[in-house]
Order: C-alpha cells, then sequence, then structure tokens
C-alpha cells in the first residue's frame, strides 16, 4: 500500500465523530448553496443572506421571476446602477447554455466601500443574482472566501453536479482545446477527450478551497473536510461523463453484470500510478487522474466513487488522520469489512493497493479512527 500522508494535513481528528454539513437548499425558489463553514444562512423575501462568523463578509442570493429581465446584461444593469457600482463585467455561459454575468465591483455605504463579486444569470423559470463582498480594505484577505461562497452555488438540484459558476466563468465545462488520452480496461484501448484547460481550473479550484479548508480547526474541521470534498466531487462530475460513457460501452461488450462495475473499476483504477501533486491541497483533481493515469489515495478514491455514482452505487470518502489514508466505500453486496454512516453499511474500498472490494489492512482496520464523508448530499 502506498502511504498517502497528505491526507488530513491540516488538523487532528477526533476520532469516531461525525458531523454533517449540509447544503441549504432554498424550498421556495429550489437553488443550492453550500457558504463556508460556519456562517450564519438567513432567509430574506426573494433569497438568503449568509455572513462569515466574524460578520466581515456577506454573501446572498436574490431570486426573480424570469419574465422581469430579457438577459443577464439587464439584470446586471439594474442592480449596478441602482448601486452606483463601479468595476469590470465580463459575460459567459453556464448550466444549459445560460447568459450569464460576471462582475468584479465596487460600491460605497454609509459606513464605507465594499467590494466583492457578482454574479447575474438569465435562467428558467427563475433569473439569480448571486454575490458575496467584504469591506474594501479587507478584500485581498478573504477573497477566496468571496469566491468560494459565490462558487457555491448552483440553480437547481438537476444542476448542482456542475462546477459553480466562477469555475465555469474561468473556463468553461467541456472546453474547447481538448486532447486525445489513450487508456485501457479490460485488455481494451479507448481514448476520451479533454481540456488541459479544465485540469488547470480544477486544480485552482481545488488549492483555493484547501487554503479555506486549513483554517478550520477542532470540531469545524469535520464540516470543513466534507464541504472541501463535496465542491471537489460537484466540479469534477460533468467533467467525467465522457469517460463513463466508454465505459458504459465497453463493460456491457463484455458482458459484466452492473454489480460487478465496483469490483471491475476498483482493479482497474488500482493499476494507475501512485502521484501526489506536491501543492497545498496534495490532490490532483479526477479529471487529470484520468490523463495521467495517476493519483494517490483521496483523488483516486473520488474518481472512482464518481465513476460508480454514474452507475447507480452510492458510495462515501472515508478519511483517517490516525493512518494518514483514504479509501472509498461502496453500498454493494459483496463480503468483508464495512463502515456504518449514515444508517448504511459500505463496503469498503483500497485504492492504492492490489486487494479485492472488501478487503482493508490489519493495521488499518479500527473503524473508530475513520470518519465518512457524504460527497453526494445535496438536500
Amino acid at each position: 500500500m502506498k502511504s498517502c500522508k497528505s491526507v488530513l494535513l491540516f488538523f487532528s481528528l477526533i476520532f469516531g465523530a461525525v458531523i454533517h454539513a449540509d447544503p441549504y437548499t432554498d424550498d421556495r425558489y429550489g437553488f443550492i448553496v453550500e457558504p463556508p463553514v460556519d456562517w450564519q444562512i438567513t432567509q430574506s423575501e426573494k433569497g438568503l443572506t449568509a455572513t462569515s462568523p466574524d460578520g466581515s463578509v456577506v454573501f446572498q442570493v436574490a431570486a426573480f421571476e424570469s419574465d422581469k429581465f430579457e438577459s443577464s446584461m439587464d439584470i446586471a444593469a439594474a442592480f449596478l446602477g441602482a448601486m452606483e457600482a463601479k468595476g469590470d463585467t465580463a459575460g459567459f455561459v453556464a448550466y444549459d447554455n445560460n447568459d450569464c454575468i460576471l462582475a468584479d465591483a465596487s460600491f460605497d455605504v454609509e459606513q464605507g466601500s465594499l467590494r466583492g463579486f457578482f454574479v447575474f444569470i438569465n435562467d428558467a423559470p427563475m433569473d439569480y443574482i448571486v454575490m458575496s463582498y467584504a469591506p474594501q480594505e479587507l478584500y485581498d484577505k478573504v477573497s477566496d472566501l468571496i469566491i468560494s461562497s459565490v462558487n457555491s452555488f448552483s440553480p437547481s438540484q438537476e444542476r448542482y453536479f456542475y462546477p459553480g459558476p466562477i469555475s465555469q466563468f474561468f473556463y468553461p465545462v467541456d472546453g474547447p482545446q481538448k486532447k486525445k488520452y489513450k487508456l485501457n480496461i479490460l485488455d481494451t484501448d479507448f481514448a476520451i477527450n479533454i481540456d488541459p484547460g479544465e485540469e488547470d481550473a480544477s486544480q485552482v479550484m481545488i488549492e483555493r478551497e484547501a487554503r479555506i479548508l486549513m483554517t478550520y480547526k477542532d470540531e469545524l474541521a469535520y464540516r470543513a473536510w466534507e464541504r472541501y470534498y463535496r465542491l471537489i466531487t460537484r466540479d469534477q462530475y460533468v467533467r467525467l461523463a465522457p469517460l463513463v460513457s466508454q465505459l458504459e460501452e465497453i463493460l456491457a461488450k463484455k458482458n459484466i453484470d452492473v454489480q460487478d462495475y465496483p469490483n471491475v473499476l476498483l482493479k482497474w483504477l488500482q493499476g494507475f500510478d501512485f502521484k501526489r501533486s506536491g501543492t497545498i491541497s496534495d490532490l490532483i483533481p479526477p479529471v487529470s487522474c484520468l490523463t495521467q493515469k495517476a493519483g494517490d489515495c483521496d483523488s483516486l478514491a473520488l474518481t472512482y466513487l464518481i465513476i460508480l455514482h454514474y452507475f447507480g452505487f452510492d458510495g462515501i470518502l472515508m478519511l483517517s488522520s490516525e493512518y494518514a489514508h483514504a479509501m472509498a466505500a461502496v453500498d454493494t453486496a459483496g463480503d468483508g469489512a464495512r463502515f456504518s454512516h449514515d444508517r448504511k453499511r459500505y463496503l469498503v474500498a483500497e485504492l492504492t493497493d492490489d486487494v479485492p472490494i472488501g478487503m482493508i489492512a490489519s493495521d488499518m482496520s479500527d473503524p473508530a479512527k475513520w470518519i465518512g464523508v457524504s460527497i453526494f448530499k445535496y438536500q
């Protein structure tokens, strides 16, 4: 088994505790957000307001009936004009070809000048303004929090597993400059087309979230880890769709029963090289695991879980600071070690050693020294 000491790098766990940091779904308008951990969320008439614990950063979402504005530019002009805001704006396309505007703008209030990021989305059946801002003098210090909160927005459950709007602004999903990467499974060669720009955008997002993660200690760190891996999962999910289509075709031609997919895919990913990013996060995004045919314990586990989720398998990420390791665990039939989480017993899957599903090293088998992370939870 390869060493994976990058996992749980930033804090010491109190073993056995499980604390959830669920995404917030607005039942009135359908959008979902997951601002940084321990922010206070309150509903407003048109959406919500969330504030950082020290009150320095404010995150807001406002929803409007889609017949109120003709375009995202109309939304931006009306809002920024009313605020007498100054800054830069740029258009982009996100989700289902919705036209959007991103603004980095400043505006004045009685207490002084504020600066932040604003996203204007012309959607159906709702239009959205998504914004996060802080006092001008604090902007550089809290810009990660501002971007992260806006990027946690999703217009609906159907589009939850998409990169956030700022990630889509910086580089489009299904990028235009694809390269071909060759892979092999079950003695079958195939190729996937991935834009290296999407890899870079994913790594930027992961490093930003890792910097935020490093600020949490003690019990809040549990929730921060859940949020961290959920945001990565959301960013990566649609990027892996082309791979899943290829795998589905090959597995069907090989007459592999769906119930055997967890075993076959585990064996496949165990054959990848062991590699760490060497960055603050020390985590390679799943899309890069495919292009490099390499990854470490948590990046490979995320790749495995996302692929299986496409095929209808629920799974969780397992983390241990004591063992400095991560594994996957899957809700599937089979013999071996299981991990209890949210009233289910998940079969463990080790990604960095050539062992069958359900097998775990005896010196890592104490369940009290693992925590489970629900990376697919959005309700």
